[in-house]
């Protein structure tokens, strides 16, 4: 072989096939689509051709940990008008999701006949929602609704706006402290798609999780309030505000509407006549990991929308932020009831004692401590960070190794891979986007 077949012959050759494979992988990149977001607005409101999919079911009670941060333990916004006259709350497929643009999306869906189960869908009667959750595991087109139910129904769905009324939207900065915060718009005629804050004299666009926070990281300088932002919404549309401080701020300004009224564009969809083919796919699956936390930058412009009236209710029904439940290891995906106070006991050998002197509480199941993720600084350190509290009934506790974490007193610690329920995993993907941040600065 080494006489027929000297070494530089075997280096050209292999130079040459690696020249080719270049060409080739250079080529087919070339020609490939670029990847878009599956958001479509006018694709999602065309009530003649709605979406179609399949419905699940993930049981009532569950919205306290929707991805999209309205329940308690974030905005505590599921009680405002734009939750007016909907039935149920939605969990949307992952590409329908995309990446939290369908959050506060309200939406009628009805069942097209066929399915597998003891719970059919209504096939009669358009059902009126709101998207406040995440289905990881759901094809595109498909929902999980917040109602008892068992099963696989075929469906389809097309985008409304929310009844607002004359109301306007909310903010909740629901985390911060002097490096960073995040925010959640809710109350919204129809979604919205960017927001820009006015710090150090410029609008910057903030970041969106996939928890639907838009974030700032102190990245152009330090922010104060109040503070002025501009809202882009779904239609183009670019109001103006001012976020007056922490906490909940009513707003000024709403989204403009874009499909008329709920009783109008029903009466104008068919009702469908049509047997769907029998589902024969499984039911979801109980256990997957927890989905990546991709965001989306959103830059916009300045425009001139006219001001409604300012909705008087809205701070009411955000008087209050309890924290999240501890986390739950029930593996059936109806309802999960909230976790009864569990008895302290003695906290675990890697803990630390609580600073004598405290600068800052941090968040139930936030950092706490360590060298990664978010530590400034001193900060950095293998331990409890210093000037650093938890809240009543948890106390810092070593997570991985790079993160300690607020954990309660007698509970098991907060691992990867604790919740195997669609509700678990839902509150997995919210906590591994969101729970590191800390929650306020004294």
């Amino acid at each position: 072989m080494g006489k027929n077949c000297p070494g530089g012959h075997r280096k050209q050759a292999a130079d040459a096939m690696m020249g080719f494979v270049k060409f080739s992988l250079i080529a087919l990149a070339c020609c490939l689509p670029a990847v878009q977001s599956q958001f479509d607005w006018a694709t999602f409101t065309n009530a003649a051709a709605p979406q179609v999919g399949q419905a699940t079911f993930y049981g009532p009670g569950g919205d306290a940990q929707g991805a999209c941060s309205y329940g308690p333990n974030f905005a505590n916004s599921l009680g405002l008008p734009a939750t007016t006259n909907t039935q149920n709350t939605i969990a949307m497929n992952e590409a329908d999701f995309s990446t939290g643009l369908s959050c506060g999306m309200c939406l009628m869906y009805i069942g097209t006949g066929g399915g597998i189960g003891t719970t059919p869908l209504d096939t009669t009667t358009w059902t009126f929602a709101q998207v406040t959750n995440r289905c990881p595991e759901c094809l595109k087109g498909s929902i999980d609704i917040n109602t008892s139910g068992n099963g696989r129904w075929a469906e389809q769905w097309y985008a409304v706006d929310c009844d607002v009324g004359s109301s306007s939207l909310t903010y909740s900065v629901v985390q911060g402290s002097q490096y960073f915060f995040e925010m959640v718009v809710s109350n919204a005629r129809n979604p919205i798609m960017g927001i820009s804050a006015q710090i150090g004299g410029k609008f910057l666009p903030l970041t969106r999780t996939t928890n639907n926070q838009w974030a700032y990281y102190n990245s152009q300088g330090i922010y104060s309030f109040p503070m002025a932002i501009q809202i882009t919404c779904v239609e183009g549309a670019v109001l103006q505000d001012t976020m007056t401080s922490y906490g909940v701020t009513a707003g000024t300004v709403q989204c403009p509407a874009t499909t008329g009224s709920k009783a109008a564009v029903s009466a104008a969809a068919a009702v469908p006549t049509t047997t769907a083919a029998p589902i024969t796919t499984a039911a979801p699956k109980t256990t997957a990991g927890p989905p990546t936390t991709a965001v989306v930058s959103a830059t916009v412009t300045a425009s001139s929308i006219p001001n409604p009236n300012v909705n008087t209710t809205a701070t009411a029904a955000m008087a209050s932020q309890p924290s999240p439940p501890p986390p739950t290891t029930t593996a059936a995906p109806t309802t999960t009831a909230a976790a009864a106070p569990i008895s302290p006991s003695p906290p675990p050998t890697t803990t630390t004692a609580a600073p004598a002197t405290v600068s800052q509480i941090i968040m139930d199941w936030g950092q706490c401590g360590g060298d990664g993720s978010y530590c400034l600084g001193a900060d950095c350190v293998d331990a409890q960070w210093p000037g650093s509290a938890c809240g009543a009934g948890f106390f810092c506790n070593r997570y991985d190794a790079t993160w300690w974490q607020c954990q309660p007193y007698g509970g098991a610690g907060f691992g990867r891979g604790t919740y195997s329920t669609v509700e678990g995993r839902r509150r997995m993907s919210r906590r591994l986007a969101s729970s590191s941040r800390r929650a306020s600065t004294l």
